[in-house]
């Protein structure tokens, strides 16, 4: 007769297997950033990330001019652009720019983009949503959502998410 604490540890164990083989893909995946290792990356590194980038995005992360970015910078970085983003969706809600938001402009801001959302669904202009069109609104959806994230993310509960399964299961 197997007792509880043994169906855990076996529970336990089984998931910290899993979130290593996870761990041990997602490495294979995507290399490390820091190829020479000294613990910051420089615009190549970086790039090799981030096709994307350019020296001026580089360039304004890098806060001490020495031609790395640091973990550091990287954050500060990131709290600076959802700062920006927070002004910015504030700005837009602020209709009147009397630099406060009402209920009366959230309000008109939901309906806006209700009425957004609907005109995208909307593919055939007809006013109305087909089941077809919604299936094809939620399809994309799901693909912008995987797009913004990584592998494993938003795919249901399991051991690389929500840890071991309840005691009994």
């Amino acid at each position: 007769m197997t007792t509880t604490i043994q169906k855990f540890s076996v529970a336990a164990g089984v998931t910290a297997l899993l979130a290593l083989a996870a761990l041990a893909g997602a490495a294979e995946r995507r290399p490390p950033a820091d190829t020479n290792k000294d613990g910051a990356l420089d615009f190549a590194e970086m790039q090799a990330r981030r096709s994307d980038l350019t020296i001026e995005q580089f360039n304004a992360m890098d806060k001490d001019h020495n031609g790395q970015v640091t973990r550091e910078e990287m954050r500060a970085a990131g709290q600076e652009r959802m700062q920006a983003r927070a002004a910015e969706r504030f700005k837009k809600l602020d209709a009147n720019g009397d630099g406060g938001v009402t209920q009366a402009e959230m309000d008109a801001a939901r309906k806006q983009g209700e009425a957004e959302r609907f005109k995208k669904l909307d593919t055939n202009g007809d006013g109305k949503l087909s089941q077809t069109e919604m299936e094809a609104g939620r399809q994309a959806m799901m693909g912008d959502r995987r797009g913004r994230m990584g592998p494993g993310e938003g795919r249901g509960p399991g051991p690389h998410r929500d840890g071991p399964p309840p005691a009994g299961n």
